[in-house]
Formats: C-alpha cells, sequence, structure tokens
C-alpha cells in the first residue's frame, strides 16, 4: 500500500486542523512550513494549483507533521479561477488563469497568521479586502527570524511574485 494512502486511512482518528492549535514555536512552524512547500511543488509539478491555501486546510497528524488537504477549489494550471479565499487576496482573481504563484502567496500569509496566532487579525488592511498589505508581509519575512528561515520565506515570496502580486 502506498505510504499517502495508508495514512489517509489512519489520519481521520488523529488529526485536526492546523487552524485549531495554539502558538506553536518558529522551528516546529519551519520544519512543517518545508513540508508544505513540498506538497505544493509536488501538486504544481502535476500541473495542479491548490487555490485554497490556509491554515484550515493544513492538518496536523498525532507527531504533529503538517499535510495539505482539501482539493475542492483546486484547479489545473491556466483554467479560470472559480473560488479562492477572497480575504487577504490583494486582488480579485476571479476567472483569471490559475497559477502556481497564487498558492505561494497564500502560503506566505499562512505562515505569517501562524507566526502570529495571537495578533494576526491586526495585520490585517481592512479598507483594502481585508488583505494583510504586502509591504506588512516583507516587514514579517523579515522580524526576528533565524537567517534560515527568511531565507526560505523571502524564496517563497520570489515565488509569488507575479503581476497580480506586483500590482500591489
Amino acid at each position: 500500500m502506498h505510504h499517502g494512502v495508508f495514512r489517509s486511512l489512519i489520519m481521520p482518528h488523529y488529526c485536526r486542523p492546523l487552524a485549531n492549535l495554539p502558538q506553536l514555536s518558529e522551528h516546529i512552524i519551519y520544519s512543517n512550513a518545508k513540508r508544505i512547500k513540498e506538497a505544493l511543488e509536488y501538486v504544481h509539478s502535476q500541473n495542479i494549483v491548490h487555490m485554497d491555501v490556509k491554515s484550515a486546510n493544513v492538518m496536523v497528524d498525532m507527531d504533529g507533521k503538517w499535510y495539505l488537504a482539501d482539493f475542492g477549489s483546486a484547479k489545473n494550471i491556466g483554467e479560470p479561477v472559480g473560488s479562492y479565499t477572497h480575504h487577504f487576496y490583494p486582488v480579485d482573481i476571479t476567472s483569471k488563469p490559475a497559477l502556481p504563484s497564487f498558492d505561494y502567496y497564500m502560503f506566505i500569509i499562512l505562515v505569517i497568521i501562524e507566526l502570529n496566532k495571537a495578533n494576526w487579525k491586526s495585520l490585517l488592511d481592512y479598507n483594502n479586502h481585508m488583505h494583510i498589505a504586502h509591504s506588512e508581509v516583507v516587514n514579517m519575512i523579515k522580524q526576528g527570524r533565524t537567517p534560515i528561515f527568511i531565507c526560505f520565506l523571502t524564496d517563497l515570496l520570489t515565488l509569488a511574485d507575479n503581476d497580480c502580486i506586483k500590482s500591489l
């Protein structure tokens, strides 16, 4: 039996959404964020864009490992975007071609929220679609992080950098 199939059989008894967990350490967030980045890279290599990367769609198993879940909004790369998490996203991407960079942008937001569980809502710009301002994203990447985590987050920002993000 394929390891992923086995995990999916036992996981319902031992998992919960990342969104329901308390504040985790930067080390735990970093090590698991690498897992989600690898999952996104695999999904994208299969010509799929998840389109709903958020803490509620990351499951955590009994060992604390994170798994990307809920592919209900997924699209093939280039297909018109239908549903996505409207809040947080800087512009309306409905009907635009689905791109992997959309997933990476939302993944950066996920990581920022996980690093700031207690006060992430204070980062929202309610006057502008409730998204986190691009300048705030850059500040949060640099703020008090280990150099290796800063490199990781900067790499994600580069992956998310497309015409949609540049328009911020």
